[in-house]
């Protein structure tokens, strides 16, 4: 099959995309527009009653992969595991607080609670020895519900100096980068990760730079072989 062929049997994919595109979009404004109807019914937002829909109609996983879990299970999952470690560190009541603005309880089965002990100085001793935690404020914990209160608490401090790290990217460096580049998100991001791959240093780090390098260089020739044919069909 010659590249031109290939072209335009891609073109050919791409014009079918669009096709059953345009059908989802057409479904999804009936969906809107049914929950709509329980907006206007029963009060329930859009983004609550598409929850609900999802909750049972991908109950038992299995979409988008064979191993993905339920949207709901997933959810849940996830609230389960905040929760167990706010109620182990005396945090819990935050969620309990708020669940209960909405006439909601939450409780523990303590069987499921982590179990809290104390610290031995050995095991201090080697906690600082393999995570070097008294760099970041984390010193002499008496037991486990302490020391993990203190982790918290550190990795608080570094969540907030990542938000600010992520900022200075995201308001400052990337929209110059672009401006100065005349390049969209796109582009950018496999700049960044050319660069970023090339200054590592390392054998590996070329590699996957020169690798990158020649995916953009081959997508960029397709997509502008590709732009000639939509011009011209």
């Amino acid at each position: 099959m010659t590249k031109q062929i290939k072209l335009k049997a891609g073109l050919a994919s791409v014009k079918k995309a669009i096709e059953v595109r345009a059908q989802i979009t057409e479904l999804y404004d009936q969906y809107h527009a049914l929950s709509q109807a329980a907006g206007f019914s029963a009060g329930i937002k859009h983004f609550d009653f598409k929850r609900a829909v999802d909750a049972l109609y991908y109950l038992g996983g299995g979409w988008p992969s064979a191993n993905s879990k339920g949207r709901m299970e997933a959810l849940l999952d996830n609230f389960v595991g905040m929760y167990r470690v706010l109620d182990f560190i005396g945090e819990g009541h935050k969620v309990t607080e708020h669940l209960a603005q909405y006439g909601m309880v939450v409780s523990l089965d303590r069987r499921f609670a982590i179990d809290n002990v104390e610290l031995s100085p050995n095991d201090r001793a080697f906690l600082e020895r393999e995570y070097n935690m008294a760099a970041f404020g984390v010193e002499n914990p008496t037991d486990l519900r302490d020391l993990v209160s203190q982790l918290v608490i550190a990795c608080q401090m570094l969540q907030g100096d990542i938000c600010k790290l992520a900022d200075t990217i995201k308001d400052g460096y990337k929209p110059a980068a672009q401006e100065s580049l005349g390049v969209t998100d796109e582009e950018y991001d496999r700049l960044h990760d050319i660069v970023k791959f090339s200054q590592g240093g390392t054998a590996k780090g070329q590699d996957k730079a020169r690798a990158k390098k020649f995916q953009a260089h081959e997508s960029i020739s397709n997509f502008n072989q590709a732009l000639g044919l939509v011009s011209t069909t």
